[in-house]
């Protein structure tokens, strides 16, 4: 949560999912989106996957992040 309030982002255009213990959520929200592990964070950009932190990151959430980002 720090990090995205750290960003100079529109918090509309970030959506936090919660699920249960068999990683299912209402509503099929997490159809299609091949949730295995939680937490996911899956990061997009107009809609086109840049790439996913799952359970943990490799180096931090922040350098992963960068990282993600400067690839687009």
């Amino acid at each position: 949560m720090k990090i995205a309030d750290a960003l100079p982002i529109d918090k509309q255009d970030i959506t936090f999912i919660c699920v249960d213990r068999a990683k299912k959520a209402e509503y099929g929200l997490l159809e299609n989106l091949n949730i295995d592990r939680v937490p996911t964070f899956i990061i997009y950009d107009h809609r086109k996957e840049l790439g996913r932190i799952i359970e943990k990151p490799v180096i931090s959430i922040e350098e992963d992040l960068v990282l993600m980002l400067s690839r687009k």
